[in-house]
């Protein structure tokens, strides 16, 4: 007996088996590909927020009129400081903390021998309002070797919960 045959009775045609076979095939095919769209639904649901943003200006006077764009500490001698005035006004959204750091020394020793601090660390501002900073460079007795030197000053705020 051929395998043939027992596999497959003499009254099946074979090309209607193929086309069976190939259809089942198929179907199964699209079922799978398809078939999470049929149990899928979709609901459109409204949302709504508010966009927070941080943001912060300096400025030379108090009515935020004149931003500031350089300070110029002029000359300075060993063992000696200099304050100057500027005022920070939080232009975001939300309430900040207020920070400050220094960045980019040149020469990069200058930073052993000079620093820069001021009265707002950490200070919370709400959005709009303005505060007077003092900055006050001060240089210490022992430098040496640095006659002209500059950095740039990065005042901050982080969103306070």
């Amino acid at each position: 007996m051929k395998l043939s045959k027992w596999l497959l009775p003499d009254k099946i045609n074979m090309k209607y088996l193929l086309l069976v076979v190939g259809l089942t095939i198929s179907v199964t095919l699209l079922i799978l590909a398809f078939g999470s769209f049929i149990y899928e639904r979709s609901e459109v649901i409204p949302s709504s927020g508010v966009i927070v943003s941080i943001d912060l200006g300096v400025y030379w006077d108090s009515s935020c009129n004149s931003p500031v764009t350089s300070i110029d500490w002029r000359e300075l001698h060993p063992n000696s400081s200099k304050t100057v005035t500027v005022y920070i006004r939080n232009e975001g959204t939300t309430s900040i903390s207020l920070h400050m750091t220094t960045e980019k020394w040149n020469p990069e020793s200058a930073s052993n021998y000079i620093s820069l601090t001021w009265n707002m660390e950490n200070v919370v501002l709400q959005p709009n309002v303005v505060v007077a900073a003092r900055l006050t460079l001060k240089v210490a007795y022992t430098i040496e070797n640095i006659d002209v030197f500059n950095f740039q000053i990065r005042f901050s705020g982080s969103k306070v919960e």
